[in-house]
Order: structure tokens, then sequence, then C-alpha cells
């Protein structure tokens, strides 16, 4: 007999948690809470902060810095928690409150649920404090990879590379200004450092660069396949064929290209994971989306199998404020991105994305609960990008030095980002924890060499054939080369001069 409601995905998740690194006080896991109640069950909020409150005299002498201590704490506050929500219920006992649903039976699921997002919430803040020096270090140098390689690809747009006929061909590409952070969800990962990828997945956006190269992709890679250069990995495994823009992907680093439409690479993401599932080789599958294409079907269709089947991978949804052209008020009626997972019955949770370190601690909770085989999350990171889609875009997105065209973004909302700008607040973050200026220093100018010589090795890459530009498309028949419309075009008029 098939259970009466659906499972709830993570109910009898417990987190494994970490030894922290840095101080962790009963406070961080008090305010750790709130705010994700506050964002996710408001409702519960004034008897949790009650209960939290009245705890305090007796936690905040509590040594937390070990794993066993957190997790003694965890299970006692869940039960406490569990029980103060219960006896707040109104005592309707089974009474059904809808067909096939007694008060009871919907009031503890809602419970459950709420323990879930304490659960998350405490974990999360103990990742984060987990973090080691190191792993802060990592994302930090991936972040400023991800500046001085976008700085090349927009200069390679400007400038151009020389073509064999003379003229100048500067490709088609999109940076992640101020959406850096994204790289440190890597870092939380499970890599292969040499050979054959045998670690998690990630199906990055188009925004998402940083993410790729702290996988394994290359700077030569990403600039081969924005001009288009043959030799490219993007190359659609066709000889001399040339790269094809800047939807790059790594595979054997396990960095799923981009598709069009986006939300593409989200269904073969489930495809990942749904083979993981059956297989059980410990993979984890990590699937980007933008708040615009989470207005797609395919987005939908890949989010709702992933949590029927209980699938050992997590959603990314980054609202950056601006889907080409369309704003947030015109995409969606949603107040927090992070509700769109309330359709579909999985955990989620909305995080600052000019932090890397909640980015970090984030996917790392999220493959925890999908690697014990409780199923998919969506994480929202709330954060914005401050450079047009594409680099054409600049100008008629942020406004052109003249004043014409004057940018119709609105300018507070990029001053308040800028000001949150990921790189500066992750170098003043490592400054504070002790590392030298010197260091910091030679981590972005160690970036600029690789990008700059990556930049001279793709100019001395072969363009593509001419011919293989009819190739690796979808056609019942090839396309006519240009040679080939040339020559009809002129049969054509030497038909009409003998007429």
């Amino acid at each position: 007999m098939e259970d009466k409601h659906p499972a709830i995905r993570a109910a009898r998740w417990r987190p494994d948690l970490p030894e922290p690194v840095d101080e962790i006080r009963y406070a961080d896991i008090v305010d750790a809470i709130l705010q994700n109640v506050a964002l996710r069950r408001p409702g519960h909020l004034p008897i949790i902060h009650a209960l939290l409150q009245h705890l305090a005299p007796v936690m905040e002498d509590v040594d937390l810095m070990s794993s066993k201590a957190l997790t003694s704490l965890e299970e006692s506050l869940c039960s406490k928690l569990l029980t103060t929500i219960e006896v707040s219920h109104p005592k309707k006992d089974e009474e059904e409150l809808i067909p096939r649903r007694t008060w009871s039976e919907h009031l503890e699921r809602d419970a459950t649920r709420l323990m879930i997002d304490v659960r998350i919430a405490m974990a999360r803040c103990v990742h984060e404090r987990a973090a080691k020096l190191d792993d802060r270090l990592e994302w930090y140098t991936h972040m400023v990879r991800t500046r001085a390689l976008d700085n090349v690809l927009k200069s390679l747009f400007v400038e151009g590379m020389e073509t064999p006929d003379g003229d100048t061909f500067g490709g088609k590409g999109f940076r992640s200004l101020w959406q850096e952070s994204i790289a440190a969800a890597a870092v939380a990962l499970h890599r292969s450092e040499e050979g054959e990828h045998t670690g998690d997945r990630v199906a990055p956006m188009i925004r998402d660069l940083g993410l790729a190269l702290a996988m394994g992709d290359t700077p030569v890679s990403v600039i081969a396949a924005q001009m288009g250069k043959s030799g490219s990995p993007m190359d659609g495994g066709i000889e001399g064929a040339g790269g094809r823009d800047l939807h790059i992907g790594c595979w054997e680093r396990g960095v799923l290209p981009p598709a069009a439409p986006l939300p593409i690479a989200s269904a073969t993401s489930v495809g990942l994971a749904l083979a993981e599932q059956r297989r059980s080789e410990g993979r984890f599958t990590l699937a980007c989306i933008g708040e615009g294409g989470s207005s797609n079907g395919e987005w939908w269709e890949a989010l709702n199998l992933a949590a029927a089947r209980g699938l050992p991978m997590a959603f990314i949804l980054q609202n950056n404020q601006i889907a080409l052209d369309t704003p947030v008020k015109n995409q969606s009626a949603v107040d927090l991105w992070a509700d769109k997972a309330v359709a579909v019955g999985i955990p989620s949770w909305t995080i600052d994305g000019s932090d890397p370190a909640t980015i970090y601690a984030s996917v790392a909770v999220a493959r925890d609960i999908a690697m014990s085989g409780h199923g998919p999350s969506l994480i929202h990171i709330e954060t914005m990008r401050g450079c047009g889609h594409a680099h054409h875009h600049d100008d008629l997105y942020l406004g052109a030095s003249s004043g014409q065209p004057p940018g119709y973004v609105d300018k507070d909302l990029l001053a308040y980002w800028q000001e949150k700008d990921p790189i500066d607040s992750t170098r003043r973050d490592l400054l504070e924890r002790g590392v030298q200026e010197h260091d910091l220093e030679g981590i972005v100018s160690a970036a600029n060499k690789e990008v700059d010589e990556a930049r001279k090795f793709v100019e001395a890459m072969p363009w593509p054939n001419p011919e293989t530009v009819t190739k690796g498309v979808f056609s019942f028949k090839d396309s006519p080369t240009h040679s080939d419309q040339i020559e009809r075009f002129a049969n054509s008029a030497e038909s009409e001069d003998e007429e």
C-alpha cells in the first residue's frame, strides 16, 4: 500500500557537521536559525525566538568547537523546538482539515519541514566556520582569475584578433562581473586532481565562468571558444572547426557546457543524477540557472522530476536582477526565488551572492543532504551582474561615457551592488585573517600573467577551416558553403545577362 502523503525530502536527514575552524558561539547558531526561519517560515518566528532566548543563559558558555558538541546541540535544540511547536497547535486531533488529511497530520508535516529549515541553517553556519584558510585563498584565487579573464575577453571583443583576410574578429562572449563568488561552490565539491574525472559534476550558466575555472577548465579553452579558433574543445568534435562562442564546457573535469535554451542543462543534470542514483558512484550534480531561465518549462520539469525521485543533486538559482533586458518584476511575482522549491516539496534557502563563504557552506550542506540519500535542494543566490548581457551590451545596460545611450539599469541598484563587490570584500576578509598584502598581490599578478599568456597562445592558434561552418549543426543536409553560394550567385547573374 502506498503512503498516504508524499515523502518529505530531508525529513530524516541529520547533518554531518565538520570541525569548526573559526570560533562559533551559541549566538551565531541563533542568528543563523532566526534568519532562515524569518525567510522561510516567519509565522513560527516569535515562538522560536522566545525559546532560543530562554536557552541562552545555559548555552552561552558551552564549548561548541567540536563536531560532537555541535551535533549534540542540534539534536537538543530540534527536540525542544519540535515540542514547543506541537504544544502550540490547535487541539483538533483527528478532525479532517482537507479530504484525507487531518489537522494533526498536516501540522506535523509542517513542523517536520520547520525542523529541516532549522537543521539547514545550523549546518550552513557550522560549514562556513569550518572553511580553512586554504579554502578561502583558493576561492579568492579563482575569483581573481575570473575577473582577469573577463577583462581579456572584453578586450578581445573590442580590439579583435587579425583574421587571415586582414580583418579583425572579436567573437561573442559573456562576463561575470560581481558574480565571481560562484567559484566557491566548486571548493565544496569533490574534484579529481589528475587523470579521469570521477568526482562531482556541475552545469554552469554563461555567467558562471568562475565555477568552470575552479572545476579545472582553462583560460586557453575559454578564450579559444570565444574567438572561434580551431583546436578549441568546443569545436563539436569536428576536425578543423572552431569554438562556438562562450557556451563553454570541460566534460573531462565534470563541467557540462551550457545549452540553449538554458534550462536544458538542468534537464541533462537530472539525467546525470538519475544515473548516479542507480549506479551509486558517489557523484553529486549541481545544476545552475538564472531567475529568467527558471521561468522556462524545461526547468520546472527538471526540478519536479528531481524532487519526485529524490535525486542526489542540487539546484542553484541566481537572481542577478535582470534576464537579458527583463527586470525581475516583469519576470515573476514570486517573493523569494527560493519559494519556487515549495511547489515541488524540496528544501530551499536564500543567501547573499557577494559572500563566497556562504555559497561554499550552502553547497556543502546541499551535498550532504543529497549524498546521504535525502534528495535535492534549491539554493537561491541574490546577486547582480555588473555588466551587459554580452560584451556588445554594456553601453545599453550601463550607459556610454558620452551619456548616449544613458543606460537603463537603476543607478542606485548598481551602486549598492558595487559596494558589495565580492572580490574586494573577500580581499578585506583575508587581510583580517592575517594574509599579507604582498601575497594577495601575488595572486592577482599570477592571474593576470596566466590570462595574458593564454591570450598569446590563442592568438597563435589556427583559424578554423571555412568549410566546417556547415558542420555540427542540425540539418537534413549540409548547407552550402560561402564559396558555393557565391558561385551560384555568379552563375545566376550570367544567366540573366545571357537572357
